[in-house]
């Protein structure tokens, strides 16, 4: 398959032109992007990495879709998350990495992703779904697929939860087995952490409440690989279990199972 009909990820049609984009539930908006030497009409800017962006409302977008792929590179069943030009990123989830291949990055030993030439992958499938309500209006809460809370930085195309420094800079961290690059280090509770500049990444604030217990609790921190959250109530009696610990002025918090949490709400704000 050429790199004119391959598609993996969500479409946009914009004033009777396909871009690849993603939804901004925040701003009610659409975010086109394209990747070339000039923006393709006014009002694009160019993200640090040197595509090019444009927020659009909802409205004003005829078609919004997205592209489930999946294909064969060089005999391994792989998933398709992306496209640009000549280029594609793959995915495989599972144990066994081609490591022999330069291409390969795998940050953790459960998976691996390679951007590699289109026209190297066969037996391509994709599903179109079409999806007009996808982007949600500003006040709608995220999906709860993954449990998140706090703040997050994307960067270099992945999303780490974040903290930001004194200074502006941003750190980001992962719970992965393997440090994504080697300017990571191990901080004191075993995870990866290295520091950013602001610009090189975007934020978002992720404010979650939740059930625990049969009370309303505010989620303040998650552990992905643990699968493990930190919640708080303040102004309420602790309920008697020997996770829940008092916090400074009032109120109490526990680490909890994520399966315990019931009624979840997730927020994000654009910073």
């Amino acid at each position: 398959m050429d790199a004119m009909t391959l598609r993996a990820g969500t479409y946009a049609v914009w004033r009777d032109q396909e871009f690849a984009c993603r939804t901004v539930p925040t701003l009610g908006a659409v975010r086109l992007r394209w990747w070339g030497a000039q923006p393709p009409a006014e009002g694009f800017e160019q993200h640090h990495s040197g595509r090019w962006e444009r927020d659009v409302p909802r409205g004003e977008v005829s078609t919004l879709e997205d592209v489930k792929t999946t294909a064969t590179w060089r005999g391994y069943d792989v998933n398709v998350t992306e496209v640009r030009g000549e280029q594609a990123r793959i995915e495989q989830y599972h144990w066994h990495h081609p490591t022999h291949h330069p291409e390969v990055y795998s940050p953790d030993r459960e998976w691996w992703a390679a951007w590699v030439q289109v026209d190297e992958l066969s037996a391509v499938t994709q599903v179109v779904t079409p999806d007009p309500d996808k982007q949600p209006p500003p006040d709608a809460r995220w999906p709860v697929t993954d449990l998140k809370a706090g703040l997050y930085a994307t960067w270099r195309e992945w999303e780490y939860p974040a903290r930001i420094l004194a200074d502006g800079s941003v750190v980001i961290r992962c719970d992965t087995r393997v440090p994504p690059d080697d300017a990571f280090t191990r901080d004191g509770d075993g995870a990866w952490s290295r520091q950013v500049r602001r610009e090189e990444c975007t934020l978002v604030v992720v404010e979650t409440v939740a059930v625990w217990s049969g009370r309303r609790v505010r989620v303040t921190d998650v552990r992905d690989r643990e699968r493990t959250a930190t919640v708080e109530q303040v102004g309420r009696p602790a309920p008697q279990d020997v996770k829940v610990e008092a916090c400074e002025g009032g109120g109490w918090r526990a680490t909890v199972d994520w399966d315990a949490l019931t009624e979840i709400v997730q927020t994000p704000h654009e910073l």
